[in-house]
Protein backbone atom coordinates (compact mmCIF):
# COMPACT_ATOMS: atom_id res chain seq x y z
CA UNK A 1 0.00 0.00 0.00
CA UNK A 2 1.14 3.41 -1.05
CA UNK A 3 1.95 5.82 1.53
CA UNK A 4 -0.87 8.22 2.45
CA UNK A 5 -3.40 5.93 0.51
CA UNK A 6 -7.00 5.48 2.95
CA UNK A 7 -8.09 2.63 4.23
CA UNK A 8 -11.94 2.13 3.47
CA UNK A 9 -14.15 -0.65 4.03
CA UNK A 10 -13.53 -2.65 0.60
CA UNK A 11 -9.87 -2.17 1.40
CA UNK A 12 -10.71 -3.51 4.95
CA UNK A 13 -12.56 -6.83 3.54
CA UNK A 14 -9.76 -7.15 1.14
CA UNK A 15 -6.67 -9.57 1.84
CA UNK A 16 -3.29 -7.33 3.49
CA UNK A 17 -0.71 -6.42 1.27
CA UNK A 18 1.69 -7.00 4.12
CA UNK A 19 1.75 -10.18 6.16
CA UNK A 20 1.91 -9.75 9.81
CA UNK A 21 5.50 -11.65 9.86
CA UNK A 22 6.54 -8.95 7.22
CA UNK A 23 5.39 -6.64 9.70
CA UNK A 24 7.34 -7.93 12.14
CA UNK A 25 10.36 -8.13 10.32
CA UNK A 26 10.43 -4.51 8.97
CA UNK A 27 9.59 -3.26 12.72
CA UNK A 28 12.76 -5.19 13.96
CA UNK A 29 14.97 -3.65 11.26
CA UNK A 30 13.94 -0.44 12.21
CA UNK A 31 16.41 2.33 13.22
CA UNK A 32 13.92 4.85 14.41
CA UNK A 33 14.30 5.37 18.26
CA UNK A 34 12.23 8.40 18.54
CA UNK A 35 8.76 7.66 18.68
CA UNK A 36 8.18 11.12 17.29
CA UNK A 37 9.93 9.78 14.61
CA UNK A 38 7.76 7.05 14.06
CA UNK A 39 5.00 8.74 13.96
CA UNK A 40 5.72 11.18 11.54
CA UNK A 41 7.77 8.55 8.72
CA UNK A 42 6.17 4.95 9.40
CA UNK A 43 3.96 4.08 6.92
CA UNK A 44 3.00 0.62 9.09
CA UNK A 45 2.20 3.24 12.16
CA UNK A 46 -0.35 5.46 9.92
CA UNK A 47 -1.84 2.50 8.39
CA UNK A 48 -2.10 0.50 12.01
CA UNK A 49 -3.76 3.88 13.16
CA UNK A 50 -5.83 4.12 10.02
CA UNK A 51 -7.25 0.46 10.83
CA UNK A 52 -7.74 1.27 14.37
CA UNK A 53 -10.07 4.04 13.40
CA UNK A 54 -11.95 2.28 10.99
CA UNK A 55 -12.62 -1.26 13.30
CA UNK A 56 -13.97 1.42 16.01
CA UNK A 57 -17.11 2.12 13.47
CA UNK A 58 -17.46 -1.25 12.63
CA UNK A 59 -20.38 -2.98 14.33
CA UNK A 60 -19.90 -5.31 16.84
CA UNK A 61 -20.61 -9.10 16.38
CA UNK A 62 -24.02 -9.76 17.39
CA UNK A 63 -24.69 -13.33 19.05
CA UNK A 64 -25.53 -16.11 16.90
CA UNK A 65 -28.72 -16.36 18.62
CA UNK A 66 -29.87 -12.56 17.88
CA UNK A 67 -29.06 -13.77 14.04
CA UNK A 68 -30.44 -17.11 13.83
CA UNK A 69 -34.14 -15.26 15.14
CA UNK A 70 -33.78 -12.61 12.55
CA UNK A 71 -32.51 -14.46 9.49
CA UNK A 72 -35.57 -17.24 10.07
CA UNK A 73 -38.00 -14.46 10.40
CA UNK A 74 -40.41 -14.88 6.65
CA UNK A 75 -40.34 -11.64 6.21
CA UNK A 76 -36.73 -10.80 6.61
CA UNK A 77 -35.49 -14.05 5.10
CA UNK A 78 -37.87 -12.66 1.81
CA UNK A 79 -36.19 -9.14 2.09
CA UNK A 80 -32.74 -10.84 2.09
CA UNK A 81 -33.34 -12.79 -1.09
CA UNK A 82 -34.31 -9.76 -2.94
CA UNK A 83 -31.73 -7.76 -1.75
CA UNK A 84 -29.08 -10.67 -2.40
CA UNK A 85 -29.75 -9.83 -6.01
CA UNK A 86 -28.89 -5.58 -5.51
CA UNK A 87 -29.06 -2.75 -3.44
CA UNK A 88 -32.19 -1.18 -3.57
CA UNK A 89 -34.70 1.39 -1.51
CA UNK A 90 -37.53 0.31 0.76
CA UNK A 91 -40.29 1.72 -1.48
CA UNK A 92 -38.75 -0.71 -4.45
CA UNK A 93 -38.82 -3.64 -1.51
CA UNK A 94 -42.17 -2.55 -0.75
CA UNK A 95 -42.98 -2.90 -3.96
CA UNK A 96 -41.54 -6.73 -5.02
CA UNK A 97 -42.94 -7.92 -2.12
CA UNK A 98 -46.20 -6.14 -2.69
CA UNK A 99 -46.50 -5.51 1.09
CA UNK A 100 -47.15 -2.15 3.08
CA UNK A 101 -43.86 -0.19 3.52
CA UNK A 102 -44.44 -0.17 7.25
CA UNK A 103 -43.91 -3.91 7.20
CA UNK A 104 -40.72 -3.31 5.24
CA UNK A 105 -39.49 -0.26 7.69
CA UNK A 106 -39.73 -2.86 10.59
CA UNK A 107 -37.92 -5.84 8.96
CA UNK A 108 -34.96 -3.67 7.85
CA UNK A 109 -34.55 -2.20 11.21
CA UNK A 110 -34.14 -5.06 12.38
CA UNK A 111 -31.91 -6.42 9.54
CA UNK A 112 -30.16 -3.70 9.94
CA UNK A 113 -29.43 -3.92 13.60
CA UNK A 114 -28.30 -7.17 13.52
CA UNK A 115 -25.86 -6.52 10.62
CA UNK A 116 -27.23 -8.81 8.24
CA UNK A 117 -28.35 -5.83 6.15
CA UNK A 118 -26.40 -2.33 5.80
CA UNK A 119 -27.77 1.60 4.82
CA UNK A 120 -26.34 3.72 2.57
CA UNK A 121 -28.30 7.08 2.04
CA UNK A 122 -31.90 5.55 1.35
CA UNK A 123 -30.55 2.37 -0.25
CA UNK A 124 -30.05 -1.03 1.94
CA UNK A 125 -27.63 -3.52 0.85
CA UNK A 126 -26.93 -6.92 2.01
CA UNK A 127 -23.78 -7.77 3.74
CA UNK A 128 -21.15 -10.60 4.10
CA UNK A 129 -23.18 -11.88 7.04
CA UNK A 130 -26.45 -11.53 5.01
CA UNK A 131 -25.74 -13.24 2.01
CA UNK A 132 -23.69 -15.83 3.74
CA UNK A 133 -26.59 -16.55 6.33
CA UNK A 134 -29.14 -16.46 3.63
CA UNK A 135 -27.04 -19.43 1.32
CA UNK A 136 -26.81 -21.48 4.23
CA UNK A 137 -30.66 -21.29 4.81
CA UNK A 138 -31.10 -21.71 1.38
CA UNK A 139 -29.93 -25.15 1.78
CA UNK A 140 -32.30 -26.52 3.48
CA UNK A 141 -35.65 -24.47 1.52
CA UNK A 142 -37.42 -27.71 1.78
CA UNK A 143 -37.47 -27.76 5.33
CA UNK A 144 -39.15 -23.83 5.42
CA UNK A 145 -37.05 -22.64 8.00
CA UNK A 146 -37.90 -19.47 7.60
CA UNK A 147 -41.07 -20.31 9.64
CA UNK A 148 -39.33 -21.76 12.71
CA UNK A 149 -39.00 -18.77 14.86
CA UNK A 150 -36.69 -17.93 18.35
CA UNK A 151 -39.01 -19.87 20.65
CA UNK A 152 -39.77 -22.86 17.91
CA UNK A 153 -36.05 -22.78 17.24
CA UNK A 154 -35.42 -23.46 21.33
CA UNK A 155 -37.79 -26.21 21.71
CA UNK A 156 -36.46 -27.64 18.39
CA UNK A 157 -33.11 -28.08 20.31
CA UNK A 158 -34.65 -29.05 23.80
CA UNK A 159 -36.32 -32.18 21.77
CA UNK A 160 -33.21 -32.86 19.37
CA UNK A 161 -31.91 -34.41 22.95
CA UNK A 162 -34.58 -37.17 22.91
CA UNK A 163 -38.17 -37.48 24.18
CA UNK A 164 -38.61 -35.00 26.97
CA UNK A 165 -41.31 -34.18 29.27
CA UNK A 166 -43.53 -31.14 28.99
CA UNK A 167 -42.23 -30.14 32.85
CA UNK A 168 -38.90 -30.12 31.72
CA UNK A 169 -39.34 -28.22 28.45
CA UNK A 170 -40.76 -25.79 30.85
CA UNK A 171 -37.77 -24.84 32.87
CA UNK A 172 -35.88 -23.39 29.77
CA UNK A 173 -39.32 -22.00 28.00
CA UNK A 174 -42.00 -19.86 28.92
CA UNK A 175 -45.32 -21.63 30.06
CA UNK A 176 -47.87 -19.58 27.40
CA UNK A 177 -45.08 -19.89 24.70
CA UNK A 178 -43.72 -23.04 24.95
CA UNK A 179 -47.60 -23.77 24.36
CA UNK A 180 -48.05 -21.97 21.21
CA UNK A 181 -44.82 -23.34 20.01
CA UNK A 182 -46.09 -26.94 20.57
CA UNK A 183 -49.50 -26.45 18.79
CA UNK A 184 -47.45 -24.97 16.10
CA UNK A 185 -45.34 -27.35 15.43
CA UNK A 186 -47.44 -30.12 15.93
CA UNK A 187 -49.71 -28.66 13.03
CA UNK A 188 -46.74 -28.76 10.53
CA UNK A 189 -45.52 -32.09 11.51
CA UNK A 190 -42.37 -31.15 13.16
CA UNK A 191 -43.32 -33.08 17.06
CA UNK A 192 -45.46 -34.99 18.21
CA UNK A 193 -47.10 -35.98 21.59
CA UNK A 194 -45.56 -39.65 22.55
CA UNK A 195 -47.64 -39.80 25.78
CA UNK A 196 -50.21 -37.83 27.98
CA UNK A 197 -50.28 -37.38 31.55
CA UNK A 198 -50.02 -40.33 33.45
CA UNK A 199 -48.93 -41.64 36.94
CA UNK A 200 -46.04 -44.03 36.40
CA UNK A 201 -45.08 -46.69 39.57
CA UNK A 202 -41.40 -47.04 40.42
CA UNK A 203 -39.58 -50.02 42.48
CA UNK A 204 -37.68 -48.25 46.16
CA UNK A 205 -34.05 -49.72 47.20
CA UNK A 206 -35.75 -51.68 49.64
CA UNK A 207 -35.07 -55.47 49.43
CA UNK A 208 -38.59 -57.43 48.81
CA UNK A 209 -39.25 -59.93 52.17
CA UNK A 210 -41.21 -62.83 52.89
CA UNK A 211 -44.35 -61.36 53.65
CA UNK A 212 -44.48 -60.18 50.07
CA UNK A 213 -46.97 -62.74 48.12
CA UNK A 214 -45.89 -64.05 44.82
CA UNK A 215 -47.95 -61.84 42.52
CA UNK A 216 -47.04 -59.17 44.64
CA UNK A 217 -43.02 -59.65 44.36
CA UNK A 218 -43.74 -60.38 40.53
CA UNK A 219 -45.11 -56.97 40.37
CA UNK A 220 -42.36 -55.68 42.33
CA UNK A 221 -39.93 -57.42 40.00
CA UNK A 222 -41.92 -55.67 37.01
CA UNK A 223 -41.40 -52.11 38.17
CA UNK A 224 -38.33 -50.91 35.64
CA UNK A 225 -36.19 -48.11 36.76
CA UNK A 226 -38.20 -45.76 34.25
CA UNK A 227 -41.33 -46.67 35.67
CA UNK A 228 -44.28 -47.92 34.55
CA UNK A 229 -48.16 -47.30 33.77
CA UNK A 230 -50.58 -49.46 35.86
CA UNK A 231 -52.20 -50.11 32.21
CA UNK A 232 -48.84 -51.79 30.93
CA UNK A 233 -48.17 -53.43 34.04
CA UNK A 234 -51.46 -55.04 33.53
CA UNK A 235 -50.51 -56.55 29.71
CA UNK A 236 -47.06 -57.25 30.82
CA UNK A 237 -48.04 -59.28 33.93
CA UNK A 238 -51.60 -60.53 32.37
CA UNK A 239 -53.30 -59.35 35.27
CA UNK A 240 -56.86 -57.52 35.49
CA UNK A 241 -56.03 -53.99 36.23
CA UNK A 242 -57.99 -53.85 39.90
CA UNK A 243 -55.30 -56.52 40.49
CA UNK A 244 -52.64 -54.24 39.93
CA UNK A 245 -54.35 -51.51 41.84
CA UNK A 246 -54.22 -53.93 44.60
CA UNK A 247 -50.78 -54.91 44.48
CA UNK A 248 -49.41 -51.74 43.94
CA UNK A 249 -51.55 -50.18 46.67
CA UNK A 250 -49.47 -53.05 48.85
CA UNK A 251 -46.19 -52.39 47.65
CA UNK A 252 -46.81 -48.71 48.48
CA UNK A 253 -47.69 -49.48 51.92
CA UNK A 254 -44.81 -52.07 52.38
CA UNK A 255 -42.22 -48.99 51.00
CA UNK A 256 -41.82 -51.35 48.08
CA UNK A 257 -42.90 -49.21 45.05
CA UNK A 258 -43.72 -45.02 44.95
CA UNK A 259 -45.79 -43.14 42.70
CA UNK A 260 -44.76 -40.31 40.55
CA UNK A 261 -47.18 -37.85 37.98
CA UNK A 262 -45.66 -37.72 34.74
CA UNK A 263 -46.30 -34.43 32.77
CA UNK A 264 -47.07 -35.49 28.23
CA UNK A 265 -43.64 -36.14 26.84
CA UNK A 266 -42.71 -34.87 23.37
CA UNK A 267 -40.64 -35.86 20.50
CA UNK A 268 -39.39 -34.74 16.94
CA UNK A 269 -40.35 -36.44 14.19
CA UNK A 270 -38.27 -37.36 11.02
CA UNK A 271 -38.74 -33.68 9.53
CA UNK A 272 -38.28 -32.33 13.06
CA UNK A 273 -35.25 -33.90 13.54
CA UNK A 274 -33.71 -32.85 9.91
CA UNK A 275 -34.79 -29.50 11.12
CA UNK A 276 -32.59 -29.47 14.08
CA UNK A 277 -29.89 -30.85 12.16
CA UNK A 278 -30.03 -27.94 9.63
CA UNK A 279 -30.39 -25.33 12.32
CA UNK A 280 -27.45 -26.61 13.57
CA UNK A 281 -25.51 -26.60 10.38
CA UNK A 282 -26.76 -23.05 10.17
CA UNK A 283 -25.64 -22.01 13.56
CA UNK A 284 -22.02 -23.10 13.42
CA UNK A 285 -21.85 -21.30 9.63
CA UNK A 286 -23.23 -17.83 11.71
CA UNK A 287 -20.57 -18.27 14.49
CA UNK A 288 -17.71 -18.23 11.77
CA UNK A 289 -18.29 -14.71 11.25
CA UNK A 290 -16.41 -12.07 12.01
CA UNK A 291 -17.40 -8.74 13.14
CA UNK A 292 -15.98 -6.94 9.45
CA UNK A 293 -18.62 -9.36 8.28
CA UNK A 294 -21.55 -7.39 9.95
CA UNK A 295 -20.29 -4.42 7.92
Amino acid sequence: MESGETITKDKLREKPVLSLEEIQQRCQTCFITNPLACKEVCDIWKLKQEYLALRKDLPERPDTATVMATATDQTNMEILRILSQGPTSAENLSTQRGSPTIEVDRALRSLVKTGLVRAEDATYEITIAGRRTLDALEKYSSLELEKIDSVNKRVIQLLAHGVTTLDELNEEVPKNELTRALRYLKMHGVVEKTSGRQVLYFATKRRPTRRLAPNELAVFKSLPKEGISPQELSKKLDLTLPSIYRYLRLLRYKRHAIRRKQSPTFELTAVGSQIAEALEKVEKVVQSFSSKDFA
